[in-house]
């Protein structure tokens, strides 16, 4: 099977997920002849407008990050739009080190309704993006070099196929039906004493949660309903106005990060 380009897909607010897509392509095309072309999609900076139909030859890499044992139901919509006629295609999972739980069974079975073939799938572990004490040097060295072995088996079983169907979809872990999305969990928070009402924050946002208000005196207000508590607004304010903070939050970060401190290693299946 010849491939001729690595599309690589993600949704990465914090720059973990990212990462790991960008070690999976470098290696990909070490490993697969003639060094195919790579082609980097980022959702979150510039979201697919129209459906894109990946041409005969492409390899997709699908990294995604895991809220709550889920893919984020924002990022689906964008995954869709890239469509193929068995196209074979990778999906990785990235979660801050609590587990994936249905997010990569999840992930598979979306690039399969769009027409790909999943033939290798993985979960890695970020830094946390709520609680970013856990697994806060993560991805590291030792994820690198899994995720380098990862694109080299899966581009060794790609060059023994030859040819693609649906029955050779690869097994993962998780269940169906999937877990329930559960609403809430803390949000940023806006120190309007530091915010220098950039609009930074503002435009990044990829659900649309922050807003300018006023004129004179204009300062950023969120919609907590809106808001999916990805962090990219903090990545971003050159101010670091925006923060995660607070008594009750202070609380639940030091639980979680007591309960989650064990470090995980990346599972991989090819």
């Amino acid at each position: 099977m010849r491939i001729n380009s690595v599309e690589l897909v993600s949704f990465s607010p914090t720059g973990g997920t990212r990462r790991i897509v960008e070690w999976i392509g470098e290696a990909l095309r070490a490993s697969l002849p003639d060094e195919p072309r790579i082609v980097a999609h980022d959702l979150l900076r510039q979201p697919p407008r129209q459906d894109c139909a990946l041409p005969q030859g492409s390899l997709l890499v699908a990294g995604m990050p895991v809220y709550g044992g889920r893919i984020p139901p924002h990022c689906l919509p964008l995954l869709r739009r890239f469509k193929s006629r068995n196209a074979p295609a990778l999906a990785v999972a990235v979660y801050g080190n609590r587990d994936y739980e249905d997010a990569l069974l999840e992930l598979r079975n979306a690039l399969g309704g769009s027409g790909f073939v999943v033939t290798g799938a993985a979960a890695f572990i970020s830094r946390h993006s709520v609680f970013p004490q856990v697994a806060a040097d993560r991805p590291d060295a030792a994820d690198q070099r899994v995720a380098e072995d990862f694109a080299r088996r899966s581009a060794e079983r790609l060059m023994s196929l030859d040819g693609l169907s649906r029955e050779l979809k690869i097994a993962v872990k998780g269940n169906a039906p999937y877990k329930e999305l559960k609403p809430g969990g803390p949000r940023p928070d806006v120190d309007h004493a530091k915010c220098a009402r950039c609009g930074a924050c503002v435009t990044i946002c990829p659900v649309k949660a922050l807003t300018m208000s006023g004129e004179a005196d204009a300062s950023v207000a969120r919609d907590p309903d809106l808001c999916m508590g990805c962090a990219a607004c903090i990545q971003v304010c050159p101010a670091g106005a925006q923060g995660w903070r607070g008594p009750q939050y202070d609380a639940m970060s030091a639980m979680f990060a007591e309960k989650f401190a064990a470090r995980r290693e990346p599972e991989i299946f090819v």
